[in-house]
This record gives C-alpha cells, sequence and structure tokens, in this order.
C-alpha cells in the first residue's frame, strides 16, 4: 500500500552490477494518495533482472503498526 509521504528510491546497479557508477538507474515514487492505501503508488515493473537497492526516506510516514523489513522475492 501506499503510504502518504513516505518516499521510495528504487536504484539499479546498471548492467554491469555495481552501484555508484554512471550506469546507474534510479526511480523516485513518492505515497500521495491517502484515500485510497491501495494505490499502487510504489510498483515498478518491468524490470531488468541485475542488482537493486531500494531506499526509504520519511519514514515518520509510515504507520506504528507497521514495521519496515529487508525481503528478496
Amino acid at each position: 500500500p501506499n503510504l502518504p509521504g513516505v518516499v521510495v528510491t528504487l536504484t539499479w546497479a546498471g548492467t554491469n552490477g555495481t552501484f555508484g557508477d554512471a550506469d546507474d538507474y534510479t526511480v523516485t515514487a513518492t505515497g500521495t494518495n491517502p484515500a485510497n492505501p491501495l494505490d499502487p503508488n510504489y510498483l515498478f515493473g518491468d524490470l531488468p533482472g541485475g542488482n537493486y537497492k531500494l531506499d526509504v526516506t520519511n519514514a515518520a510516514g509510515v504507520p506504528a503498526n507497521m514495521v519496515l523489513t529487508d525481503s528478496v522475492n
């Protein structure tokens, strides 16, 4: 679900698989729809294979009953 004000940034390490160089690609999404918490504002589709990094900022917008976790799916 989307979390109003919480910013999710997805970074792909590029074709060489190394973060921090010129071929990295970053996409950012911000939760903006409190009226519809199931609005998929954080859906990152059609991703190429490779290494990814996900960063969450403004985590103060995460409700107290939710916990951010790391997982590989």
